[in-house]
């Protein structure tokens, strides 16, 4: 399997476009699940990225949730709850600075690809 490079700007249109095949409705809120294992010794460096972007990401419009949990079993297997209004929403998003540098350090960070899930709330 070839490994998909995520860069500032250039896979926006693959990440929007990935995430509006899971959602019957692109204006309704729904959530994303972000699976990720990082390569050995960088854990540090991933919660310094992710708590910088939190702050930020908390701030941009739509977003409801934004946080990196730990498995509890595998301290290199990490899972990112997203929660947001709106794919516009999101879209926005994924085109702002901060976003784009934490999608360019995957690259350094991370093992395989992210495997992302999409889910919409029933009520």
């Amino acid at each position: 399997m070839e490994q998909k490079v995520f860069t500032p700007a250039g896979d926006v249109a693959a990440i929007v476009g990935m995430v509006r095949k899971g959602l019957a409705d692109p204006t309704r809120p729904f959530v994303l699940l972000v699976q990720f294992r990082v390569r050995a010794g960088v854990n540090a460096r991933v919660r310094a990225l992710f708590a910088d972007a939190k702050i930020h990401t908390l701030r941009d419009r739509g977003c409801i949730t934004f946080d990196l949990n730990e498995h509890a079993n595998d301290t290199r297997h990490y899972v990112v709850h997203e929660k947001w209004h709106t794919l516009a929403d999101l879209d926005a998003h994924l085109r702002t600075p901060h976003a784009g540098r934490l999608r360019t350090a995957y690259n350094d960070l991370i093992e395989g690809l992210p495997e992302v899930t999409v889910l919409v709330p029933v009520s």
